[in-house]
């Protein structure tokens, strides 16, 4: 015996009803979704400033590392930069939305021994239309590093330090870091950093002209007075 054309009508039109719903509903969550976490390459540059600098990225490792000049080479996520330690080297990475200097967003100075990897460097791609941050990720193995942090008020910026013995937020200011096997040495000049022990799990948050120390006996130090200036 044949069904009941009234109940094949009824499912039809609520399988339609449902399946409106689930695209009215589903498509544009899925496209603001896209909008919210598709994401660019920023523009990335590290410049020979004096003495000697190499740099790889992966496929690449340290043996295949070419040298850097002062023109420039371009860098990407997962690339490492190494100054070298036998000479008064310094470097200087720039990363910035555009081509020009006026899109820097950040900018670390690299002096002799400075050992570091870009884990992550990712921009929103429709930044105009989205309140996602740019994420940049540094992972500082060794050596001294000074952090400019001064990207416009209207964007934001997420830029993490991470080093053996610490994880380190930056706002917006002015910062140096000095790395070695058991100490972590992080300075505010400006700005306010939040520094999280890696073993401890504490926390200390860093104001202008203040400064701590992660070492890996005695943990955070919380937070000490600025050094002293020796050069008048």
């Amino acid at each position: 015996m044949r069904g009941s054309p009234q109940h094949l009508a009824w499912t039809v039109l609520i399988a339609s009803f449902l399946v409106c719903c689930a695209l009215t509903i589903g498509l544009p969550t899925a496209a603001w979704s896209f909008i919210n976490t598709s994401t660019v390459a920023p523009a990335m540059t590290i410049k020979l400033q004096a003495g000697r600098t190499i740099a790889f990225c992966p496929p690449n490792r340290e043996e295949d590392a070419r040298v850097v000049g002062q023109e420039g080479r371009a860098m990407e996520e997962g690339c490492s930069i190494i100054v070298d330690n036998d000479l008064q080297s310094q470097s200087l990475l720039t990363i910035s939305s555009g081509g020009s200097v006026t899109d820097t967003l950040v900018s670390l100075q690299l002096y002799s021994g400075a050992r570091l990897t870009i884990e992550r460097a990712r921009l929103p791609r429709f930044q105009d239309l989205t309140n996602s941050p740019a994420v940049f990720l540094i992972r500082l193995a060794s050596g001294r590093i000074q952090v400019q942090h001064q990207h416009p008020p209207e964007r934001r910026v997420r830029l993490v330090v991470q080093t053996d013995l610490a994880t380190t937020t930056l706002d917006i200011g002015s910062y140096s870091f000095e790395v070695s096997a058991d100490e972590t040495a992080i300075s505010a000049r400006e700005g306010a950093a939040w520094i999280v022990s890696t073993a401890e799990n504490k926390t200390v948050i860093l104001r202008g002209d203040q400064r701590t120390a992660v070492t890996k006996d005695g943990g955070l130090q919380g937070i000490l007075p600025p050094a002293r200036n020796l050069i008048i």
